[in-house]
């Protein structure tokens, strides 16, 4: 029921987008995050069909290395406490996209412009991820229970 309900919100969401006279969409491809709390891969198990919903734009963190998204579904590798920094590139061209990395920058001040041999772009302006170019890193500012985290997962900058 879960998949049906969800599936019907994303379809009711893109029939709102704006459209021109002709009745075609003129407005951006609706965001679809699947995943805020957890990495399970839609794609695989849960729902393949929501990626045929024309006018979504999905996109997903994913600190998995085993998945295989369709082509409208941008996955994001996120760093963890286990991934080396030698290893950021690699991860952050897996999806031949990037890669999320958190620091330990607090709020109001500059992430690092790059860290590991990779640009650093500020993932905390904006969740659009597909706009990144691809093999960068995306800097996030540990937030909540991440601030003071010495396992690993949040990187120090200072």
């Amino acid at each position: 029921m879960f998949v049906r309900a969800l599936a019907g919100e994303i379809r009711d969401a893109v029939a709102r987008r704006p459209v021109d006279r002709l009745g075609r969409p003129t407005g951006p491809l609706v965001p679809v995050r699947l995943n805020a709390f957890s990495d399970l891969a839609f794609e695989r198990f849960l729902a393949p069909a929501f990626f045929s919903i024309a006018g979504a734009r999905y996109y997903d963190y994913t600190k998995r290395t085993d998945r295989v998204p369709p082509a409208n579904y941008h996955l994001t590798s996120s760093a963890t406490e286990r991934t080396a920094d030698s290893g950021l590139g690699e991860l952050a061209d897996m999806y031949g996209s990037n890669v999320a990395v958190v620091f330990d920058t607090r709020r109001g001040h500059a992430l690092p412009t790059t860290y590991a041999g990779c640009r650093v772009v500020d993932g905390d302006l904006s969740d659009s991820r597909w706009t990144d170019d691809r093999g960068v890193i995306v800097g996030l500012r540990a937030k909540g229970k991440a601030i003071g985290d010495r396992s690993g997962f949040v990187r120090s900058v200072a």
